[in-house]
């Protein structure tokens, strides 16, 4: 994995970890066609979503970190509303 993409995800988690402190992430080693499924687990939930892997290099490289907020944000948002649908 390129240095810059491994940057991008500690971000990524950094982030996601502010907005939902104790939430998990697991995000595989390799990508699939370019993107990352990752996974958001917290209080007995979870989740998933796609990154691409140009996404997490560009964080990496300190680009568009607005973009990695608004992505941390939509994620904690579809994993809170997965939480209140009735299973």
């Amino acid at each position: 994995m390129e240095s810059e993409v491994q940057a991008g995800i500690e971000l990524f988690k950094k982030e996601c970890e502010k907005i939902l402190p104790g939430i998990s992430i697991v995000i595989p080693v390799r990508p699939t066609a370019g993107a990352f499924l990752v996974s958001f687990s917290f209080d007995g939930f979870r989740t998933y979503g796609t990154i691409h892997e140009d996404d997490f290099a560009d964080w990496g490289e300190g680009t568009d970190l607005l973009a990695l907020r608004r992505q941390a944000e939509q994620f904690i948002t579809k994993w809170r509303e997965g939480k209140k649908s009735p299973h």
